[in-house]
């Protein structure tokens, strides 16, 4: 429901008038009443808008803004924030369109076209300290119209194209889907499989179109990561955080993880390796192959180092520190393979012992 305000047309402030504002009218959400305080098209389906509603707490806030995502099909971010909001603000934040995301990097592929758009909203006080009400003078605060909203909708890009409907937020309802498949035992590729089965009996010819929203029907890539984020990868872990039962699920029987948990980890670690050969058999063909192979051909023993070494990398040392971890120190000579010239001992040259005949012999020579 869409109602003009009397009161900043009084004033001047706001546009006279109680005529239709289509542009504005399809995209606010149904079950709140929304006092427009002004209103003016800039250009071609494009204008800005100050609203007003009678939302009392935080958390209303948040439900609204999740209804006029859903019902504007518009994607907002948070581009400030305000934890202090002083004394007669119980709650402040600025949003900016999805498709204003600041990028670091030019070139790369993204959704970003610097969208101007924006959407402030500011829940005024009706309380403050020993439950006394507001005195403010805003005729609007005493009719209980607490939050308001100053829209600026002027986006550059397209917003009912398929292009859009992909770059949306995926619903919790689908989140909720996804999870109850995943505990019956699907995996990501046939859990989205499914939704999309669903999808197509439900909407029958207008599949193709309902199938571009994200919101319903979600990208393999974000079925992969909450997959991942409720069972760790490659059957690490089996059950979600929520169904564990304190116990290390990397244990092995004797220290806590019971044959039966091991069972569906294996279970799942199968299914997860089978998806990956399916999605890109040209890069896990040959490297499973080989394992196969390989697990084949070994014993219990072989199997059991094999399995207890897996994934850890072997610490490897250089030689230089190898040979100071085997001889500590400076090594002796004698351990020596060759040696220095000048560290060679030389070798003296012994005469033979004297002999009475010897004497002799040098005598004679010497008398002649």
């Amino acid at each position: 429901m869409m109602t003009s305000c009397l009161h900043c047309q009084q004033s001047g402030k706001g546009e006279a008038g109680t005529e239709k504002r289509p542009l504005l009218e399809k995209l606010l959400p149904e079950g709140y009443v929304h006092l427009v305080c002004s209103y003016e098209e800039t250009a071609q389906a494009q204008f800005r808008a100050h609203i007003k509603l009678r939302v009392t707490s935080e958390d209303e806030v948040h439900k609204w803004l999740k209804d006029f995502q859903t019902s504007s099909g518009l994607v907002w971010r948070k581009s400030k924030t305000y934890p202090n909001t002083g004394r007669y603000n119980a709650y402040r934040v600025d949003l900016r369109c999805q498709h204003n995301t600041y990028p670091k990097t030019v070139g790369k592929k993204t959704k970003n076209t610097s969208c101007g758009a924006t959407m402030y909203l500011v829940l005024k006080r009706h309380k403050y300290s020993q439950d006394r009400k507001s005195r403010s003078g805003d005729p609007h605060i005493k009719d209980g119209y607490l939050l308001n909203v100053n829209l600026r909708h002027e986006h550059n890009h397209g917003l009912s194209c398929a292009d859009a409907a992909q770059k949306r937020d995926v619903s919790g309802e689908t989140i909720a889907k996804l999870k109850t498949l995943f505990e019956s035992g699907h995996t990501p590729s046939s859990a989205l499989n499914t939704i999309k089965f669903d999808l197509q009996k439900q909407e029958g010819d207008n599949y193709i179109h309902a199938a571009a929203d994200r919101s319903i029907c979600p990208d393999v890539q974000f079925c992969y990561r909450l997959y991942y984020k409720l069972f760790q990868r490659a059957g690490s872990e089996a059950v979600s955080p929520e169904e564990s039962d304190g116990t290390d699920v990397s244990a092995s029987p004797g220290q806590g993880a019971s044959v039966e948990n091991l069972e569906v980890m294996i279970q799942q670690f199968c299914r997860s390796l089978t998806d990956k050969l399916k999605d890109d058999p040209q890069t896990f063909t040959a490297p499973i192959q080989t394992f196969i192979g390989t697990y084949n051909k070994m014993n219990d023993s072989s199997l059991t180092s094999a399995l207890q070494g897996f994934g850890k990398v072997p610490q490897v040392r250089s030689k230089k520190a190898a040979r100071r971890a085997v001889i500590p120190g400076r090594p002796l000579k004698s351990s020596r393979t060759e040696q220095h010239p000048y560290s060679k001992t030389q070798q003296c040259r012994k005469s033979p012992p004297h002999s009475v005949s010897k004497c002799a012999e040098d005598a004679s020579l010497s008398g002649h």
